[in-house]
């Protein structure tokens, strides 16, 4: 997989730019990703660098699930014609991307105009398919502390004993009771668990691990499922990293 990837800086436009031009048609933002600052920031480079390109309004999609109708909607937007000077910028913003809506984008990603760029925000590269990754280049963003926290815990739930997992697991049940634990919470914490295991574990079983926890991830995202059972779920499926 010829997947292109650039560090992390502080100033998250250079990523993006040089000399004032996109770098490249389409990106995947990994981490905690915010398109209305983003947006400010490519403003704020423009005008460092004199260059003429202006920016219309973006089109922003912010979901839990990234469906294939929604897919077909940026194609619409993509296949838009647009000047030079006045450049699109198209965020899709999600918990969880179906392999059917990944498939749909495809076609706009190996067929980009010069007019518009895509960004594909996520917290877990690993959760797109290959043929996505490989025809964008991944940015991953730095964590301020509360995100820090979020991945730490990520991390203590997947390095800790079993019966302290499962205490874990069973607080983030009690808290989802009492309204105070979202199910959006839940599906970050779990592309959280996900990316720790895909950059971190080494066992025999990771593969069919990653399948196991996508395959939930799906499910737990969608409003009509258990999000008691995912979480569950969840637990019986980390037990193969014991």
């Amino acid at each position: 997989m010829s997947t292109k990837k650039q560090s992390s800086q502080k100033d998250k436009s250079n990523l993006f730019f040089k000399n004032g031009i996109f770098i490249h048609h389409a990106f995947c933002v990994e981490g905690f990703a915010e398109p209305e600052k983003m947006v400010d920031e490519f403003k704020n480079e423009l005008k460092h660098t004199g260059v003429a390109l202006q920016l219309t309004a973006p089109h922003i999609i912010s979901v839990d699930i990234f469906t294939i109708d929604m897919a077909r909607e940026v194609a619409d937007l993509a296949r838009k014609r647009y000047t030079k000077e006045s450049h699109k910028l198209i965020f899709i913003q999600a918990l969880t991307l179906t392999r059917e809506a990944q498939n749909a984008l495809l076609k706009v990603l190996e067929e980009p105009k010069e007019e518009v760029t895509i960004f594909v925000c996520v917290l877990d590269a690993s959760s797109l398919l290959e043929t996505i990754l490989s025809r964008v280049v991944t940015v991953p963003l730095s964590m301020n502390q509360s995100e820090k926290n979020s991945l730490q815990l990520a991390k203590k739930i997947c390095t800790t004993k079993p019966i302290e997992r499962a205490r874990l697991i069973d607080d983030f049940i009690a808290q989802y009771e009492k309204n105070t634990f979202s199910r959006s919470d839940a599906v970050v914490i779990l592309s959280l668990i996900i990316k720790n295991v895909h950059e971190n574990n080494t066992s025999a079983s990771r593969d069919a691990l990653l399948k196991e926890l996508s395959k939930i991830r799906v499910l737990m995202s969608s409003p009509g499922t258990s999000l008691k059972q995912a979480l569950q779920g969840v637990l019986v499926a980390l037990n193969l990293l014991e």
